[in-house]
C-alpha cells in the first residue's frame, strides 16, 4: 500500500512560482520514497496535462471554476444549494492521507474578511478536516502580510496551533503576524522551496525562443517579470514608470527587453494573464520593435530557464526574483507585498529590493549598478542561492518524519 500526500496551494492556474514548490516536495518525496508514494492535488481546475507533467492527481478542492460561480456564496460545498458529496469526498482523501500539505505561498492575508471565503479560510477548513481525521497537516513555507481584522488574526492564530508542523518562508512573515497580534506557535523558517524544483534540460531556453521566433541578436538583455496591480490601485503609476525604465533601457542600439511571464491564467480576466500586460505596455514604449515576450504557456521550469538569456532582471513577481536568482541573474525587485522583500532579505541583496512605488530613475540606477558589478553580485547570488537550496531539504525532512514516523 502507497503512502498518499495531499496537496492544497495555488495550482493549476498557470502560475510557475505556485507550481514549483510543489514540484521541489513531490521530486525530493520521490526519492525517498520510490514508488511506496503518491500525490493528490486540490485545486481550482484538475487537469490530465498537469498531472502527467508533474506526476500527481489533480481533483476538484474548495475553490469554484471562476469568480462568476463564486460570487455571493462561501466556499465550494458549504452552501445550502451545493453536493454535499463534494466536500465529503475532499474529507474522505485527507482521511486516507497520511500528510496534508498546505502551501507554499503567501496565503496569510486578507484577500477576503469572510471568515468562509478566501485563501486562509479555505487552510483553516482543511486544517480543521485533517484535525478531525488525525492526518498530520504541514504548514508549507507559509508568507504572511499584516493582519487588519481581529477574526482574520483568530483564525490564523487557531490554524497555526492546529497543525502538526509550521514552517514560513521568511522572517517578514513573523513579524507581519506578530505586529497583527498573532501568537505564533513553534515553527521553523525555511528559504522558498521554489529554489529546490526540478530544472529544464539543457539549451532548453534556446529551444523556447525558437519556437517564439524571437532572436536576441547578442543584445543586452533587460528581463522584466511585470504583474497586474489594478487591485492596488496603481497600475496607471506602475505601468508609467515601467515605461520609462523600458524607454531609457531601449535608447541604447545594443539593448533589448525580454517580458517573462510567471503567471499564464486567464479563465476570468486578461490582466491575471502576465502576457496580456506584457502586450499593452509594448504598445506604448517608444521602440516596440526591441521588446520581446513569451506568447504561449510553459510550465515552470520552462520559465525559469529563460532568465539565463537575461544580463538582468526588474522583477515584479516573487518567483520572478526566485528564478532569476536560482539561474544566476542579477536582480532588482519591486515589492508590492512584503514576501518581495523578505526573499532579498535571505538572499543578502537587500539594497536591489525597492518599494513598488521607486522613481524610474532610481530604478534605472539600480539596474546599472548590477551591470557594473555583475559578476562579483552573480558570484554572490550563486554563492548564497547554494546555501538556501541546502536548508530547504529540511522541508522533506519535515514532510518524511510526519508520513512516517517509524521509518
Amino acid at each position: 500500500m502507497k503512502y498518499k500526500v495531499v496537496f492544497c496551494g495555488g495550482y493549476t492556474i498557470w502560475s510557475a512560482g505556485d507550481d514549483a514548490p510543489m514540484a521541489f516536495m513531490t521530486s525530493e518525496l520521490r526519492k525517498r520514497f520510490g514508488n511506496e508514494i503518491e500525490f493528490i492535488v486540490l485545486c481550482r481546475h484538475p487537469n490530465p496535462e498537469f498531472d502527467n507533467y508533474y506526476g500527481v492527481k489533480t481533483l476538484q478542492g474548495l475553490e469554484y471554476e471562476n469568480k462568476s460561480l463564486s460570487m455571493e456564496k462561501w466556499m465550494r460545498g458549504l452552501n445550502f444549494e451545493d453536493d454535499r458529496h463534494e466536500l465529503e469526498r475532499i474529507a474522505e482523501e485527507i482521511s486516507t492521507a497520511d500528510l496534508l500539505i498546505l502551501g507554499a505561498g503567501n496565503f496569510i492575508t486578507e484577500v477576503s474578511l469572510d471568515l468562509l471565503r478566501g485563501h486562509l479560510a479555505q487552510f483553516a477548513v482543511l486544517t480543521l478536516i485533517a484535525d478531525i481525521c488525525n492526518t498530520p497537516c504541514m504548514l508549507f513555507g507559509l508568507s504572511a502580510n499584516r493582519l487588519k481584522s481581529k477574526w482574520t488574526a483568530r483564525a490564523t492564530e487557531w490554524m497555526l496551533k492546529r497543525a502538526t508542523y509550521v514552517t514560513f518562508r521568511d522572517m517578514n512573515a513573523i513579524e507581519n503576524l506578530r505586529l497583527s497580534g498573532v501568537n505564533i506557535p513553534d515553527h521553523e523558517i525555511l528559504p522558498d522551496a521554489a529554489l529546490g524544483a526540478p530544472v529544464a534540460p539543457s539549451n532548453r531556453d534556446l529551444e523556447i525562443l525558437a519556437n517564439e521566433n524571437i532572436d536576441l541578436n547578442n543584445k543586452e538583455v533587460l528581463a522584466v517579470s511585470l504583474r497586474d496591480l489594478s487591485w492596488m490601485s496603481m497600475q496607471a503609476e506602475y505601468e508609467n514608470n515601467l515605461i520609462y525604465v523600458i524607454n531609457r533601457w531601449t535608447a541604447r542600439e545594443d539593448r533589448v527587453i525580454l517580458f517573462i511571464p510567471q503567471c499564464t491564467y486567464h479563465v476570468d480576466e486578461p490582466r491575471t494573464d502576465d502576457r496580456f500586460i506584457a502586450k499593452s505596455l509594448i504598445a506604448k514604449v517608444e521602440h516596440p520593435d526591441k521588446c520581446f515576450h513569451i506568447s504561449r504557456q510553459y510550465q515552470g521550469p520552462d520559465i525559469e530557464c529563460l532568465y539565463k538569456q537575461a544580463d538582468a532582471t526588474l522583477a515584479t513577481r516573487l518567483h520572478g526574483s526566485v528564478f532569476s536568482a536560482k539561474m544566476g541573474t542579477p536582480v532588482v525587485g519591486l515589492c508590492y507585498e512584503d514576501k518581495v522583500k523578505g526573499f532579498f532579505r535571505q538572499l543578502g541583496q537587500q539594497n536591489f529590493a525597492l518599494p513598488i512605488n521607486t522613481e524610474p530613475d532610481k530604478i534605472i540606477e539600480k539596474i546599472e549598478i548590477l551591470l557594473s558589478n555583475k559578476e562579483k553580485i552573480k558570484k554572490e547570488i550563486e554563492q548564497k542561492t547554494k546555501e538556501l537550496k541546502s536548508e530547504i531539504t529540511r522541508y522533506v525532512d519535515i514532510a518524511c518524519e510526519l508520513i512516517a514516523p517509524e521509518r
